[in-house]
């Protein structure tokens, strides 16, 4: 997503103006024009009907010309500074309407041998220099508003992933510090595999990675906390969705992981199994964590708040990221606890990055 992300940015300055929805908006918006025109123009006691059907035959070239040229142009729109994408775009509106308008009146001439009406030529292009000109500044107006929305969704993902970050440090650093002097060697491989997860907190926020590494990173985890617990602490994977062809935000399983262990496995004395599963069902990814519950279970679903802060902090980074799409739940089955991620199946292009799929836009 972040390779993709300063195209897709600068490709909202023109938006895509191919799509059903934007050709039935645009030739709704000048069939009104063209209404709007008639009317001031008409005798007040009857309406030109016969020019508003020849205005709106002209129009509507006119526009769907525009739309599908700028529609072509969008790839290399992108590639220019902010003004001259729009200059340009102003210009390719100018110019397609002047030509369209040269063509009439030729074809106007030479088939019903009326004569050229350049003052028509010079009104109806001042008329689309105007209109033209109010539609780009529509588009740059909102063209802002998305630059704001994604800054603030950046600066929100951020906040709450740093707020996610500090559980791990702390609890890891401690197993590490116990070891050095009695196993260097796996204290070692514990601060190898800290690295990598921190190495992966400084990603941009919001990035989505393969499932396969997300995976690889709680794997990582695991085995710091295997360091602390030994014994007490078990681990089964039951993956059925194809690690490496799907998407996830990183580092959103890891937290779930330690909330398992935190208020599940470290608060039975005998310890337990975390079991992690993967499936898809109707196009969407689901993650499921399930812990035993812990010796004193009234007292600590009721009395520990932290299950529940972590379980918010995701639900809101899962917010932003996927509006009304990402979710997560949590409940008690039987004698464990189950939380379940649900994301949108995002699939892996050949080259190892998300696919453009109709964003985020974490």
């Amino acid at each position: 997503m972040s390779a993709n992300k300063p195209l897709d940015e600068h490709l909202q300055l023109i938006p895509n103006l191919c799509r059903v929805q934007a050709i039935f908006v645009l030739i709704l918006f000048s069939e009104l024009l063209v209404l709007i025109l008639v009317l001031f123009s008409s005798p007040k006691e009857s309406i030109a009907w016969d020019t508003f059907g020849t205005g709106s035959f002209y129009v509507q070239w006119v526009v769907l010309l525009i739309a599908l040229t700028l529609c072509r142009l969008r790839p290399w729109l992108a590639k220019m500074r902010v003004f001259l994408a729009y200059a340009s775009a102003y210009a390719v509106i100018l110019l397609i309407h002047f030509g369209v308008a040269l063509l009439s009146q030729a074809f106007l001439s030479s088939n019903l041998q009326q004569p050229w009406e350049w003052h028509w030529i010079v009104k109806t292009q001042l008329i689309t220099a105007i209109v033209g000109l109010l539609i780009l500044h529509y588009f740059y107006v909102q063209y802002r508003v998305r630059q704001q929305e994604q800054a603030e969704l950046r600066l929100k993902v951020d906040a709450l992933q740093s707020r996610i970050q500090p559980h791990f440090l702390f609890n890891s650093m401690n197993s590490i510090a116990s070891l050095v002097d009695i196993d260097p060697q796996r204290a070692e491989h514990a601060i190898v595999d800290l690295s990598e997860l921190f190495r992966a907190s400084l990603k941009e926020s919001g990035t989505l990675v393969p499932l396969e590494r997300e995976l690889r990173l709680c794997q990582g985890y695991l085995r710091i906390e295997k360091l602390r617990l030994s014994h007490r602490l078990k681990v089964s994977w039951v993956l059925k969705v194809p690690a490496d062809h799907y998407l996830m935000p990183l580092l959103t399983l890891q937290p779930l992981l330690e909330n398992a262990i935190i208020h599940g496995i470290q608060k039975r004395r005998e310890g337990g199994e975390i079991r992690i599963r993967t499936f898809s069902v109707a196009g969407e990814l689901f993650i499921d964590v399930r812990n035993p519950l812990p010796d004193q279970v009234q007292e600590e679903v009721h009395a520990d708040k932290g299950n529940h802060m972590a379980l918010q902090n995701i639900r809101d980074r899962l917010e932003t990221l996927f509006p009304g799409r990402g979710k997560i739940s949590g409940q008690i089955v039987g004698d464990y606890y189950i939380s379940t991620l649900r994301l949108p199946l995002t699939p892996v292009d050949p080259a190892g990055t998300p696919q453009n799929q109709a964003k985020q836009k974490p």
